[in-house]
């Protein structure tokens, strides 16, 4: 978390609420730690503000590998989270 906010609420907050509007699409093809994954975008806007995420999914098993987020909260501020993902091995 980088920012005058909590990432994670603000970006529960803006993509939950009733009056949202948000996008989805697919951006490309791109490795994770040497995984391939699809990479999505996704943007939403509400009353609270704004908030616009990179996901990185596996092509191998479905799961997220990497997920960036930016979220703005008007009169409050922004931030910026970053997680990698790490899942055990068999």
């Amino acid at each position: 978390n980088t920012g005058s906010l909590n990432v994670a609420e603000a970006y529960d907050k803006i993509s939950t609420e009733p009056e949202r509007k948000g996008t989805c699409k697919y951006l490309r093809d791109e490795a994770v730690t040497g995984e391939d994954a699809n990479v999505y975008s996704d943007v939403f806007a509400s009353k609270t503000g704004t908030a616009n995420g990179t996901v990185w999914i596996s092509k191998k098993n479905g799961w997220v590998l990497k997920r960036e987020v930016d979220v703005e909260i008007a009169g409050v501020g922004k931030g910026h989270q970053s997680i990698v993902f790490e899942y055990p091995t068999k």
